[in-house]
């Protein structure tokens, strides 16, 4: 393996130093719910500064959280980076080479960008193989820091001598979720006439951030999640707008979502969904009066079948949900509102309340807002 295998390859971009030592750090597929205090992100830190200082040249692959932290860690010690891409179309290379550096921030002056040519059709697995062997290959230096079991890396190394593992950590397993199972209290077992919007923690970059923004402050937190419920909550109050989003709305008109339910309710209905990698919503929110939002034009959802869908009015189609099929979830059960667009907060401010799930986290948010919070807990 000290020698990359025998294939074409399309570059662009600068050169790295011939004369400068290659090193590769494998980190494997991680889950997708990382905290600052995971061991792999220090031990990246941590093997990054001394290959800096020895002079060393980072070989990286892209398209994994562990390579986009490496690289832009990388970026940030003014390091040479030889960034191997997944084979793909040779007409978006350069496109690809500047979106990169774009979302990680990254000097095109100290990059060079090289992709296999694969010949013939390769399938995804194939493909991210190529890239992958490619990387290990180009390194003289390989330094595990997080890996699976059974993992390719772990194949490659296990075939491979003098491997460097002095930085090498467990593989992370996905942190818990502190709000999950608490008993909500009296005041949150009733809706009275208010409705409630919930939001959830983002495991990356906010909407309009970059990896880069993200990853500065992952890296400045002592511990969690910077993009954490409570700090999405946060955002959305000081910036003073919650924004419809059109992701999730079948004719892409973006709407803000909803319940009728209690918080009591509503937080017994939060569901973790490993397809999507994240929870439905988590106990961090914001409720107003219905009447409110009535006058703001706010409405119940139409349940119903896609035939049903198709005999609506356009107008009335962004507040339509597909009630589900037997067998799967009733949508009905969540008792949604929508509202088209975009709420100012800051015209209706002495009428919104906020949620946290503990009296602590509750306190917190009050001093970040200046808004009223209520504890799920009490």
């Amino acid at each position: 393996m000290g020698e990359p295998p025998s294939q074409n390859v399309a570059v662009a971009g600068e050169y790295p130093l011939q004369e400068a030592p290659k090193y590769v750090l494998l980190v494997s597929r991680l889950p997708r719910r990382i905290v600052a205090e995971d061991a792999w992100l220090k031990a990246v830190r941590r093997a990054l500064t001394e290959v800096t200082a020895q002079g060393g040249t980072l070989v990286c692959g892209e398209g994994l959280t562990g390579w986009d932290y490496t690289a832009w860690y990388a970026g940030r010690c003014g390091m040479q980076i030889f960034f191997v891409l997944t084979p793909a179309r040779l007409t978006r290379l350069v496109e690809r080479k500047n979106e990169l550096c774009r979302r990680l921030d990254l000097d095109q002056r100290r990059i060079s960008f090289v992709m296999p040519i694969a010949s013939g059709r390769l399938n995804k697995e194939q493909r991210l193989h190529l890239r992958d062997g490619l990387a290990f290959a180009l390194a003289k230096h390989r330094l595990p820091i997080a890996l699976r079991p059974q993992s390719f890396w772990r194949g490659l190394l296990n075939r491979t001598a003098g491997v460097d593992c002095r930085f090498e950590t467990v593989y992370p397993l996905r942190p818990a979720t502190t709000w999950h199972g608490l008993t909500p209290g009296q005041a949150a077992e009733k809706a009275n006439d208010r409705l409630y919007h919930w939001t959830r923690g983002f495991y990356g970059p906010w909407p309009g951030e970059t990896e880069a923004d993200y990853y500065r402050e992952l890296t400045a937190s002592a511990s969690g999640n910077p993009r954490d419920g409570l700090a999405t909550l946060a955002r959305i109050v000081l910036e003073g707008v919650l924004r419809g989003e059109a992701r999730m709305n079948r004719g892409g008109e973006p709407v803000l979502s909803f319940t009728a339910l209690s918080p009591a309710v509503a937080a017994r209905q939060a569901r973790y969904r490993p397809t999507l990698g994240r929870w439905n919503y988590e106990p961090y929110g914001l409720s107003f009066p219905r009447e409110l939002l009535e006058n703001l034009s706010a409405r119940p959802v139409i349940y119903g079948s896609r035939d049903d869908y198709h005999r609506l009015a356009p107008s009335e189609r962004p507040y339509f949900q597909f009630v589900g099929r037997g067998g799967k979830t009733d949508w009905s059960e969540e008792k949604e509102w929508r509202l088209v667009g975009d709420l100012d907060l800051r015209s209706i401010r002495e009428q919104v309340y906020l949620w946290a799930p503990t009296r602590i986290e509750a306190e917190r948010l009050t001093r970040l807002t200046g808004y009223p919070v209520n504890s799920l807990t009490g």
